[in-house]
């Protein structure tokens, strides 16, 4: 990203006050990050009764944003705007947004630019974000984490797959903690770049296949474990992929889902080959409820 490349703002003008945590506020701010925001912030209720949400997001990822709000077509929006910030410092501002994390006791995750701790008892992973999403800090990822890490040994020999990579992140926990082959696929061309990138500063480039294209590409092989890291607007027309990609004993795990999703994601499964065994939440800082499941087949679909 260039470092003159200057920052937008997004206001968007509700007709009432949205309380912290509502479902079109939910959806709205996770639309916005899955599509490159970087910050949001809701302004305190304004003469008329309403409220107004700011989103700020590089020029590039602007419109995009802009195009998906409308698309939403919230009945509370009044009007939206989009204004010019002045310039920024990418490089500053993504040092100060990434620190460390370590999930589950398990696994750290730290950025290029912080030296590693190398006496922790367990794998550290340097992911340099990017233009791509996934570096373990957005809670999202963390649920996702914290599910597949959840036991001991349960990775090792695996093969995984990870729809909508990222960074790699995902993948390459696996790998770090276990997993024997990874496939890591992405429709954005900057994802798998950065995937590429954090398989060799990692040494994992061997191990695992970094694929840029939709999941219907794929020849159907049985992966031992699915990571999708997804908002469920973009889950639920590749659902049916993933019970014909699961090996008999295998787990599916889905993440990028918001608490207020579960009517309509429970709606997907029923019907299906898989069941929910394990559900976990996070919630991030302001308020939003982050949810993951873990998804396994059926007795009947095991053999």
């Amino acid at each position: 990203m260039s470092l003159s490349q200057k920052l937008f703002r997004i206001e968007i003008h509700f007709f009432r006050k949205i309380a912290d945590g509502s479902s079109p506020l939910e959806n709205l701010i996770a639309e916005a990050f899955e599509l490159g925001a970087v910050g949001s912030e809701e302004l305190s209720c304004s003469s008329d009764g309403g409220s107004t949400v700011r989103i700020y997001s590089p020029q590039s990822k602007a419109q995009a944003i802009e195009g998906r709000i409308f698309h939403l077509e919230l009945d509370e929006i009044a009007w939206m705007s989009t204004y010019p910030e002045p310039k920024v410092d990418w490089d500053d501002l993504s040092r100060q947004r990434h620190e460390p994390v370590t999930v589950a006791n398990r696994i750290t995750i730290t950025p290029p630019w912080i030296q590693p701790d190398n006496n922790v008892a367990h794998p550290v992973l340097v992911i340099n974000p990017g233009q791509a999403f996934g570096t373990g800090a957005h809670e999202s990822t963390k649920v996702v984490m914290n599910l597949m890490l959840n036991g001991e040994n349960t990775l090792k020999g695996s093969v995984v797959l990870d729809v909508g990579c990222g960074t790699g992140v995902l993948a390459l926990t696996a790998l770090a903690c276990g997993a024997k082959k990874a496939i890591a696929l992405d429709i954005d061309r900057l994802a798998i770049s950065a995937t590429c990138e954090n398989c060799v500063k990692n040494s994992y480039q061997n191990s695992i296949l970094a694929y840029c294209g939709p999941i219907s590409a794929l020849q159907p092989k049985p992966f031992d474990l699915i990571l999708a890291n997804l908002l469920r607007t973009e889950l639920e027309p590749i659902f049916n992929y993933f019970q014909n990609f699961l090996s008999a004993k295998g787990k599916l795990i889905l993440g990028g889902l918001l608490k207020s999703d579960w009517n309509k994601i429970s709606s997907l499964i029923e019907g299906c080959s898989l069941v929910v065994s394990d559900k976990r939440y996070e919630m991030d800082p302001s308020g939003t409820i982050w949810m993951g499941l873990v998804l396994t087949k059926t007795p009947e679909f095991e053999n």
